[in-house]
């Protein structure tokens, strides 16, 4: 399904190596040498300005090469450069207006040879709600918070008196997007360490601490015999609304998970992130993992954690330094 792409975003390169093989027929098929690859960010806003440069790819014989892109929402292909005419092959292009899912494809060719080509998925994408991400349960016509340090919007929801924000903060002086595109930052909300996480919310607010999750747990199950850090059972599909992404659903469908978004918290899975050299993004579609302000160690923080494929809501602890999760806001005044 197309959201497990932004789990794992690659090319689709096909690589041809510089050799000759003969069919059974005895026909001779040549081949450029190298292999095709351009770089483009995956995730991009509507209309965009792209400058694409190909590369890896040379002629056998030292001859200059052509070549030609294809873009899945035009029908024509745009021949950038010709065989033996001055030029990079490179191409200027303009993402579409409209969200969604598009192919871009670019083509080195000459003469007498077969053509290498590498592919690579571009998601257009806008931050407006019900647009992107839809059915959260989240409406323009919600109470809102507004953090005043960027001007970013949070639409708010109250439960058991206390006032949560409904979406993952995108407070962009720390903390890293979906996929280090920018693209996704306010729609998925940004990825924090913990020491991240406790300046991700604006003044007036604080990032939700155990006690806080504890006091929505009790308000919302019921349950008088509930622990700091322990489980809480039945809560999760309470937080869940049956969001998509574009036209792909994003909590994958478990019968024991009845997802209500009854409080209107309207947890999305995006998963986590862990620093390891690199930045991994991990989990999407599986998990919402959610920081608190609770330390458990020196090195170590308490996390809050929705799974797909079970109704209860856990509790971890992770890498203050190393482990980067999603952080919702609560109100200071209670």
């Amino acid at each position: 399904m197309k959201l497990t792409r932004i789990l794992f975003p690659a090319l689709l390169a096909a690589a041809f190596l510089a050799s000759c093989s003969k069919s059974s027929d005895d026909v001779t098929y040549n081949y450029l040498s190298g292999s095709m690859r351009f770089d483009m960010a995956m995730y991009t806003k509507a209309e965009a300005a792209y400058h694409l440069v190909p590369s890896g790819v040379t002629h056998p014989d030292g001859k200059d090469l052509g070549y030609y892109w294809r873009v899945s929402w035009k029908t024509a292909n745009d021949t950038t450069k010709k065989v033996d005419v001055p030029g990079d092959g490179s191409y200027d292009m303009t993402a579409p207006a409209n969200v969604g899912w598009y192919t871009v494809k670019a083509a080195a060719f000459a003469p007498d040879y077969s053509e290498s080509s590498s592919s690579a998925e571009l998601c257009v994408v806008k931050d407006d709600i019900d647009s992107t991400v839809s059915n959260t349960g989240i409406k323009i016509t919600d109470p809102f918070m507004m953090d005043n340090r960027d001007g970013k919007r949070y639409y708010v929801t109250t439960i058991g008196g206390k006032t949560w924000s409904k979406q993952n903060s995108a407070y962009s002086a720390c903390g890293k997007p979906y996929s280090n595109s920018e693209a996704m930052s306010y729609i998925f909300g940004r990825y924090y360490t913990w020491e991240e996480a406790k300046t991700a919310c604006p003044s007036g607010w604080h990032l939700s601490t155990e006690q806080d999750w504890l006091d929505l747990a009790i308000a919302v199950t019921g349950a008088k015999t509930l622990e700091k850090y322990g489980i809480f059972p039945n809560l999760a599909g309470a937080l869940m609304p049956d969001a998509k992404f574009l036209s792909e659903r994003m909590w994958e469908y478990f019968p024991k998970v009845v997802k209500t978004n009854s409080t209107g918290f309207s947890a999305i899975p995006v998963g986590y992130a862990i620093e390891s050299g690199s930045t991994l993004f991990s989990g999407s579609t599986l998990y919402a993992a959610f920081w608190t302000a609770d330390e458990d160690n020196n090195v170590q923080a308490w996390y809050r954690l929705i799974r797909d494929d079970n109704p209860d809501v856990m509790a971890g602890t992770a890498d203050k330094a190393s482990f980067r999760a999603s952080v919702r806001c609560v109100e200071d005044k209670y």
